[in-house]
């Protein structure tokens, strides 16, 4: 079974390095969290 995570704030500076380690992963089922338009459109 995986897991699953959500990345709160997933436009920001930490987010974005996260996001791009977990996006490939087979391990996790990741839902994205973000408030700011400009967060939204990276």
């Amino acid at each position: 079974m995986k897991e699953k995570v959500t990345i709160i704030g997933a436009g920001g500076k930490m987010g974005m390095r996260i996001t791009n380690n977990l996006m490939n992963s087979t391990e996790y089922v990741v839902s994205y969290c973000e408030k700011s338009e400009e967060g939204i459109n990276k």
